[in-house]
């Protein structure tokens, strides 16, 4: 590597350190790369400046009521169609969507190992299915994948067109980019990306080999995450709309010769289609549905979509929490629940981690 490779690198992992966010969950926020660009009184300009395309990202049905549609509309150097035809991805993947296996025995994992230095594994690569209930196809349930990797995506991006996924860093930090901005995760962070957007997970150290580990919820029906109802606790309890951060408006205008991969998941299985140039190139965002990036300071929740209609207002289909690590409330060690009971550890005091990975 060159002296002027070392001092770009140097100067791009500083300016992951200065990336700036807007706040709110589920809001409405316009941002722009460039000053002057958006379009002001207009909500679809027959000519945009620059020769910018429009494009919506749609994350609810197009007709659904105003206070269930989500939609992302976003101005983009290149229309995301312009790309090749998908081909089932190459090499072996440890994704499924196939839960028909039912088993009543409780179970107990140790951390996935890391990938051994010299082997190049990114986060596609990285990820493993754990469990899960429901189908993707017929939008109804969820599934608990872990990743573990060491590697940049390098000119490759991962779509998920089955469900939201919800991300948990428990070893090294994250470097985020998605077609609307870009994002820097850390332990005891977590961020949320919808449905159908492309983005790519580096780890955020300089080290060649950076090992990587985590936790992803995905849910598969199309409301996707939203903030549960306050109850007993009051006006000031759990996860607050604010404490979410979403990216502002960033873009790449580059070329890949070689081919950029995008990697969509379809139904549990990897699809791979190729385009020349980079994904990233949506400078400016009006309005829209965004990934959020969440600082977990205190106890905070995010709950999952209702498995169906009949299942009554109270009953979550996947009910995330973050405890921190002296939270106002314990649950106790030793209960009965009507739902699938699955935890993770991010972060502990405890030296007993000799547990023997259990068999599915």
């Amino acid at each position: 590597m060159t002296k002027r490779q070392k001092q770009a690198e140097v100067a791009a992992a500083d300016d992951w350190l200065d990336l700036a966010y807007c706040s709110g969950f589920n809001s409405h926020v316009e941002t722009e790369a460039k000053p002057g660009v958006l379009p002001v009184g207009q909500n679809s300009p027959q000519l945009v400046k620059h020769g910018l395309f429009t494009e919506q990202l749609s994350g609810t049905a197009f007709t659904c009521p105003r206070a269930t549609n989500r939609r992302t509309w976003v101005y983009r150097l290149s229309p995301s169609v312009r790309q090749g035809g998908y081909e089932a991805a190459t090499g072996a993947s440890r994704l499924s969507a196939d839960f028909s296996v039912v088993d009543p025995q409780p179970r107990r994992w140790s951390p996935l190992p890391l990938a051994s230095v010299g082997d190049t594994v990114d986060f596609v690569d990285g990820l493993q299915t754990i469990c899960g209930a429901g189908d993707p196809q017929l939008k109804d349930g969820v599934a608990i994948h872990m990743y573990a990797c060491n590697a940049h995506m390098r000119d490759r991006a991962f779509c998920n067109a089955d469900g939201e996924l919800l991300v948990v860093p428990q070893l090294g930090a994250l470097h985020v980019t998605t077609e609307l901005g870009r994002l820097h995760v850390g332990v005891g962070e977590i961020f949320v990306v919808p449905r159908n957007l492309r983005f790519s997970v580096s780890p955020a150290a300089p080290d060649e080999y950076a090992a990587c580990r985590g936790y992803v919820l995905e849910v598969f029906a199309g409301r996707g995450f939203v903030l549960p109802e306050l109850g007993p606790l009051g006006a000031n309890g759990l996860a607050e709309p604010r404490d979410f951060l979403a990216p502002t408006a960033w873009f790449e205008d580059r070329a890949c010769p070689g081919g950029f991969t995008v990697t969509t998941k379809f139904a549990g299985k990897l699809f791979d289609t190729k385009c020349d140039h980079s994904p990233y190139g949506a400078p400016h965002t009006p309005l829209g549905t965004n990934p959020w990036h969440l600082l977990t300071s205190s106890t905070q929740r995010l709950a999952g979509p209702r498995s169906s209609p009949s299942s009554g207002p109270n009953a979550n289909a996947s009910p995330s929490a973050s405890l921190p690590r002296r939270p106002p409330a314990r649950p106790p060690a030793l209960h009965r629940r009507c739902q699938t009971w699955w935890r993770g550890t991010v972060t502990t005091r405890r030296t007993n981690t000799t547990w023997r990975a259990s068999t599915r």
